[in-house]
């Protein structure tokens, strides 16, 4: 275990955690901030408060079910001489999970703007470009 203070990958992955860890808070407190503000002013502190409870517990628990998923990796299942366990399962589930609501809302998107691009993203690289023509 202590070898792991020596060990770069696992600083690495400290970092990374970290930093993702800072980005997910920054974003529950917009969302916390923007969805307290439909209350009334005594109320909102309050609001904030269980929010950011609620979000700090469910991330430790995600965070606990995902090194417990990891653990799982015993093969349950052989498939084409191919092992596959609990672990690769649920990874896989999810990224085909993620891959679908990808491609569907992007098969959304363009059906809705019959082609054009309702991001935005077209109309500010239009008008960035627009810009430098007229400098």
């Amino acid at each position: 275990m202590l070898d792991l203070l020596y060990s770069p990958n696992a600083w690495i992955s400290l970092a990374t955690l970290m930093v993702l860890e800072v980005v997910l808070g920054i974003d529950n407190i917009i969302f916390l901030s923007l969805a307290a503000n439909k209350l009334d002013a005594p109320r909102r502190p309050t609001a904030r408060r269980i929010g950011l409870s609620l979000a700090l517990i469910l991330r430790i628990i995600f965070l606990s079910s995902i090194a417990w998923i990891i653990s799982l990796s015993k093969p349950i299942v052989t498939v084409w001489g191919i092992d596959f366990s609990w672990k690769d399962i649920v990874f896989f589930a999810g990224g085909l999970f993620l891959l679908v609501t990808s491609v569907s809302i992007s098969a959304c998107n363009t059906v809705a703007g019959a082609g054009k691009d309702v991001s935005g993203a077209g109309k500010a690289v239009t008008n960035t470009a627009d810009d430098a023509k007229k400098n």
